[in-house]
Order: structure tokens, then sequence, then C-alpha cells
């Protein structure tokens, strides 16, 4: 699997759409619709596009789910984000299209609660829940 070995060569960050690049439109949700982006969005997205470390940023979205979208909408819905960060001239190198978790060094998401033992052995999993409870 090629895709498989070059992620690992690569440090990709992996950014949510909804609720972290743009507001949900959930109450009227539709999937050729993203709300505008939030302001920093761009600015954000082209500083962690400068970081040293960082060789790719990709955006990832369940939108783009095959298994929650089903393969159909999850390509009609990946043409829509590809317009919207077009539109908005936010940078990316790529839309994750796929199911289950990809390879990479961060995943900037609305809803992430970071938990890493193997940092933090005597803290991680207690402050993991600190943060879930209060979601």
């Amino acid at each position: 699997m090629p895709f498989l070995n070059e992620a690992f060569e690569m440090n990709r960050v992996y950014v949510d759409l909804d609720e972290t690049l743009s507001a949900s439109l959930h109450s009227e949700f539709d999937h050729k619709k993203i709300a505008d982006p939030f302001d920093g969005a761009k600015k954000f997205m082209e500083d962690v596009k400068e970081l040293d470390n960082v060789d790719e940023v990709y955006i990832y979205s369940c939108r783009t789910s095959n298994w929650v979208q089903g393969p159909a909408q999850s390509a009609a819905n990946m043409k829509v984000i590809k317009a919207w960060l077009e539109e908005h001239e936010i940078p990316y190198d790529g839309i994750f299209c796929g199911d289950g978790k990809p390879d990479g060094i961060a995943f900037v998401d609305d809803r992430g609660v970071p938990c890493a033992p193997r940092k933090n052995p005597s803290h991680a999993y207690t402050s993991a829940l600190y943060r879930i409870a209060r979601l």
C-alpha cells in the first residue's frame, strides 16, 4: 500500500472542518453548504503549513467518510470542501477521504481530548476524564 508507506514518511497534520475552521450548520445541515471560515482560520492554516516539522496539512471531516456518508455522497462532499477551501484561499495539501484514523503527527479538532500516558503516566487518564466530563 503505497499511500500508507508515504503517510508514515510524511509529517502530516490533519485539521477538522466543521467547528474547527468554520461554524457547523447542524440545525440546517446541508452537505452542499459550509459556513464562512472562523476569524483567524486562514491565518492558522498558513501558520501550520510554515512550521518546520510539518510536511503537509490535510483536511479531514466526517463529511468525507464512506462509512458515514456512503461513497457517492462522500465524493460529492469532497468537491464541496475543495471549492470552499479554494473560494476562501485556505491553504491545504489534501483532503482525507476514507475510513479510520489516518496517520499524522497531530489532529486539530474541536472534539479532541488529549490522552498521552507515555508522556504523562500519572495524570493522562485523569486529565482526559476531566475534559470529557466537561464537554
